[in-house]
């Protein structure tokens, strides 16, 4: 037997061994059916990582991992993982995300059903977009402004090989956005075929260990690097998408939500000074209640919310674990 040649997981990931061995015994009993293997850029992590991987090599022959000598940039790590398959897709994902079953088999439904090679083949996050049925898009200004935040979900997209041999990914290094760059700047030439998969979701990992989230870089990613990157696509997209798309990350993946709000203040990362800086910022696109929470976190003791993230996360794996061993099927 060899690994199949169609499709392929890759992950780059650094310094989360625990929520890394969670996703690998998450996924390698379902991967083993098809035999799709997973690719692991390892971004130099200094916890035990490789000792993790190891492990699952043990059990899954095909499983692959590169270790970076020294730390890089994520644009670098992410760019990385996409290079190590040799599959004709490649799906990227971060490994705090879960692919149910009924996702990769729609997936290589798709892939091995579908009468026109796709470029790019896009799902959805937790089923948020619920008002774009499956269909095929040719125009990239429609993609930016439809499905722009959904393709920065690193998860969301599944890469054709030719994607990735003839991405510009050093346009977009260092932006904390490579692999949504690469797809844009690509799809400006004629006649990309991206098919968007709204039942084809990925959903948050479950895992027993709280995952940090962009931490530090939360703030500076929705509200600086973000908007600047969008500013930097290609100028033959049109102005009023690159601003649809802007407003669209913020509105809608529930970064401003309030669970990870309350998160993030736990972590030290929303405070006075903080609030002050991107209140405005805030303002533009989150209703006045988001804000004036924002606002009252700020006087809430770190470690209060910290035990309040504690409380929210064991009720709702809770809930999970019931509902599941009740429905195997759910999906959420």
């Amino acid at each position: 037997m060899t690994a199949n040649t169609k499709l392929s997981i890759t992950v780059p990931t650094y310094n989360r061994a625990d929520v890394l061995d969670f996703f690998l015994e998450t996924h390698v009993p379902m991967l083993r059916g098809y035999n799709i293997a997973i690719y692991i850029s390892n971004n130099a992590s200094t916890d035990n990582t490789i000792e993790v991987v190891n492990k699952w090599v043990s059990v899954y022959p095909y499983i692959y991992i590169n270790n970076l000598e020294e730390n890089v940039h994520v644009d670098y790590n992410i760019e990385n993982a996409l290079r190590m398959p040799v599959s004709e897709y490649t799906w990227v994902i971060g490994d705090g995300y879960e692919i149910p079953k009924e996702s990769l088999d729609y997936a290589l439904r798709i892939i091995n059903e579908g009468n026109t090679c796709c470029d790019l083949i896009v799902g959805n996050l937790v089923g948020r977009i619920t008002d774009i049925d499956e269909r095929v898009y040719t125009d990239k200004d429609d993609v930016l402004e439809d499905l722009g935040w959904m393709i920065a979900c690193l998860g969301c997209t599944i890469f054709h090989k030719n994607v990735i041999h003839h991405g510009e990914f050093d346009k977009y290094r260092m932006t904390e956005f490579v692999h949504v760059g690469v797809i844009f700047d690509y799809i400006t030439k004629p006649d990309f075929v991206l098919f968007w998969a709204p039942k084809l979701t990925v959903v948050t990992l479950k895992s027993p260990v709280r995952k940090t989230g962009w931490g530090i870089y939360y703030f500076s990613n929705i509200f600086e690097k973000w908007p600047k990157f969008v500013a930097g696509l290609p100028q033959s997209y049109r102005d009023s998408s690159k601003d649809i798309a802007r407003r669209k990350l913020q509105q809608k993946s529930n970064l401003l939500g309030w669970r990870y709000l309350l998160n993030i203040r736990s972590q030290g990362v929303l405070n006075k000074e903080t609030y002050n800086i991107y209140k405005d910022k805030a303002g533009e696109v989150a209703p006045a209640f988001i804000i004036n929470y924002m606002f009252f976190l700020t006087f809430m003791p770190r470690s209060i919310c910290g035990i309040a993230v504690k409380v929210v996360e064991w009720v709702r794996r809770k809930n999970y674990q019931i509902r599941k061993a009740i429905n195997p099927d759910l999906v959420m």
